[in-house]
């Protein structure tokens, strides 16, 4: 998924599946009384249309179509921009995971990080890889901006060239519970 939220992700194809669900109500409902049900329409004075007019089969056909439509849509254009390919120069590539690795490696001795995650995102101007520094709360923030600016330029100095990166530095549950990290 890109930036959209998850929870109106899955609000929107909720209420696609209800939209569906309520057509092929109204298209199984004329076909109730054939198979044994009883709908006590005419008691509460609504006329239940004949599903079997071209009117209503091509209504009901219509919005089914633009809801189905709708929703591949959206499900096609989610998740856009993801890429392995942090960078690609002279017909070689380096893979993220190379990125995060290098990153990694340079950070775990810092007592502060808690997980340092790498993933690359194609934008107009080439690929951009964003580093996410999970810390522990009340990190020595410039100890910490100290160690990250040292784990890129060690990066910069493995691949041979600089690469356009987005650090992002946060902090949750999960450091708050992490085990203590001691640097001898």
């Amino acid at each position: 998924m890109t930036r959209t939220n998850r929870l109106a992700n899955r609000i929107i194809l909720a209420v696609i599946g209800l939209i569906a669900l309520a057509l092929a109500a109204v298209v199984a409902l004329p076909f109730a009384p054939m198979l044994g049900f009883t709908i006590p329409w005419e008691d509460l004075g609504l006329a239940v249309p004949d599903a079997t007019l071209p009117p209503v089969v091509w209504t009901v056909a219509g919005a089914a179509f633009v809801v189905v439509l709708f929703a591949i849509t959206w499900i096609v254009t989610r998740g856009r921009g993801r890429t392995s390919t942090a960078l690609s120069i002279e017909g070689a590539t380096i893979d993220a995971s190379v990125v995060q690795s290098v990153l990694r490696e340079r950070l775990a001795n810092a007592p502060d990080v808690v997980v340092v995650s790498a993933s690359a995102h194609r934008r107009r101007g080439g690929p951009v890889v964003l580093v996410r520094v999970q810390a522990r709360p009340g990190p020595d923030l410039a100890a910490l901006q100290t160690a990250i600016r040292g784990a890129i330029d060690r990066l910069d100095e493995v691949i041979g060239t600089r690469i356009p990166l987005v650090v992002h530095l946060t902090s949750g549950v999960r450091s708050s519970i992490a085990r203590p990290r001691t640097t001898h």
